[in-house]
């Protein structure tokens, strides 16, 4: 019967839909965990390199420190900005030396010496 065909044939078509929605829905929401994931990774992987540098630069300060008091001076930092190896240092973390003296006037807090 044609009528039995086009019952038979639109349940057929429903039933394709339905299933490719599920399979849509299922790809989705992979897909938006995955994504979420690489977000968690691209943070932590931020998170340790700016850990990374933190230390690097302490290691720069302590270096920078000649006479070993704890305390890092301007006179210090100026000294230590006329060595080359030093200049090669900040080079290699991506620095200038008028990004040093920025981060030492940002760091100190009006005593003119860093601890």
């Amino acid at each position: 019967s044609p009528w039995y065909a086009l019952l038979f044939l639109s349940y057929i078509t429903f039933v394709v839909f339905a299933v490719i929605r599920v399979i849509t829905a299922l790809f989705v929401k992979e897909t938006l965990a995955c994504a979420a994931n690489d977000a968690e990774i691209a943070m932590e992987e931020k998170r340790k390199l700016a850990d990374s540098f933190q230390s690097k630069l302490e290691l720069l300060f302590e270096s920078m420190d000649v006479d070993a008091d704890g305390l890092l001076s301007q006179e210090e930092v100026s000294n230590a900005l006329l060595n080359p190896l030093v200049v090669r240092y900040l080079s290699t973390l991506e620095l200038q030396m008028k990004d040093v003296q920025f981060i030492y006037k940002l760091l100190d807090d009006g005593d003119g010496l860093l601890t």
